[in-house]
């Protein structure tokens, strides 16, 4: 029995994801639920192919309403745009909250936007920052079972600290310098404005935790966050559980059929979609290193195979091509798609 009753906030940032995987899912919710919408765009390109879609079922009924926010690296504009935003819809009860703001600090604000017994989704589909620390240290089959928790990893972390600064990348670059230090104040000023809106006590002690220094997943707010591996899933299951969160994490098939690569590859050919560090001449030998041991454990898992990186739509960078070059020193079969 169909129940418009039923609403369901979907608050979005990843412009592709949405558009792929989202946009087409809306005429099928629409018939259970009434469907607001909220974009804080990575790409405003995209939101302006969309929009006549989304104002023409907005006219026609299909959705109730769709608000667009300020572009998603101007991060006060968002901050402010989501504030002022949560006063509209604070009326409204949801049934459903669908974000794939998991790691994101706006999240705390939508969580004011929601109820208690709102359910509430988090679609990562990227790689987590804990995986990417599990890559870099030498943890056993025993640790990662049994004693994943916050201890384990800040210990791992300190006697592993040697290991890992051997690779980071020493070389001075003055744009990625400059970029970075304007990016940490400009997220310093945004915390401390989203504090002084929000009450910053949860923020501090939560977001902030030492517990999401490791996951950076605002992971006590979501009831499911969904993952791109059966891997990452595991590992995020073993530490909620030894820090007593309820969180439940299962991974689903986030694989697009719609690839136009294709027919340029084989079965058993890996595509692998860059994103990192848009923009960018070349990537920390940090990054390039744990690249290069993952794809060495496939290999060894699965044998050798051609692996075809491919670069993000918006890139204009050339880290990419270093990063196959790399690669491809390393006995690693790369090339650009």
């Amino acid at each position: 029995m169909k129940n418009k009753n039923k609403k369901i906030l979907l608050s979005w940032s990843n412009m592709y994801i949405f558009n792929e995987r989202i946009m087409p899912l809306i005429p099928h919710l629409a018939k259970n639920f009434d469907i607001y919408i909220v974009l804080t765009p990575t790409h405003k390109f995209i939101v302006d192919l969309l929009l006549q879609t989304l104002q023409d079922w907005e006219n026609s009924h299909l959705i109730k309403k769709v608000y667009i926010g300020a572009q998603f690296s101007k991060q006060l504009s968002v901050y402010a745009f989501i504030n002022k935003l949560s006063k509209e819809l604070k009326d409204i009860t949801f049934d459903i909250w669908l974000s794939n703001f998991a790691n994101f600090p706006e999240i705390t604000i939508y969580n004011k936007l929601t109820s208690q017994n709102t359910f509430k989704i988090a679609l990562s589909t990227n790689t987590t920052v804990l995986n990417y620390h599990l890559s870099n240290l030498n943890i056993s089959q025993k640790e990662y079972k049994n004693k994943l928790n916050i201890n384990t990893l800040t210990k791992l972390l300190k006697n592993n600290k040697n290991r890992t600064d051997k690779h980071i990348n020493k070389t001075f670059n003055i744009r990625r310098k400059i970029k970075n230090l304007f990016g940490l104040i400009n997220r310093k000023i945004s915390n401390n404005i989203l504090k002084y809106t929000n009450d910053g006590k949860f923020i501090l002690n939560k977001l902030y935790s030492p517990r999401n220094k490791f996951t950076m997943m605002g992971d006590d707010i979501f009831d499911i966050i969904l993952f791109h591996t059966k891997l990452e899933s595991r590992a995020h299951n073993s530490l909620f559980k030894a820090e007593n969160i309820q969180t439940q994490c299962i991974s689903v098939d986030f694989n697009l059929n719609i690839c136009r690569c294709n027919n340029k590859t084989i079965k058993k050919d890996i595509i692998f979609a860059t994103t990192a560090f848009v923009g960018e001449y070349d990537s920390p030998q940090s990054y390039k290193v744990s690249i290069l041991k993952s794809l060495q454990a496939i290999y060894i898992k699965f044998g050798e195979r051609k692996i075809y990186l491919k670069k993000h739509p918006a890139e204009t960078g050339l880290w990419v091509n270093v990063l196959v070059e790399y690669l491809i020193l390393n006995n690693i079969d790369a090339c650009m798609l």
